[in-house]
């Protein structure tokens, strides 16, 4: 038995606001992520486009 694996679509990271972000599926974005940005931490504490 096969199975197939499909990565979603994303847009280019990083995103240039939540909005964008939130759109393609990505919301609590952990400073680890190649995803994340200060810009997108409101708060700062480490989790941007928080959901």
């Amino acid at each position: 038995m096969a199975f197939a694996v499909f990565a979603p679509i994303a847009t280019a990271a990083p995103y240039p606001n939540c909005t964008t972000a939130k759109n393609d599926g990505m919301c609590n974005i952990p400073s680890s992520s190649e995803y994340y940005q200060a810009k997108l931490d409101r708060d700062g504490d480490g989790i941007g486009c928080e959901c």
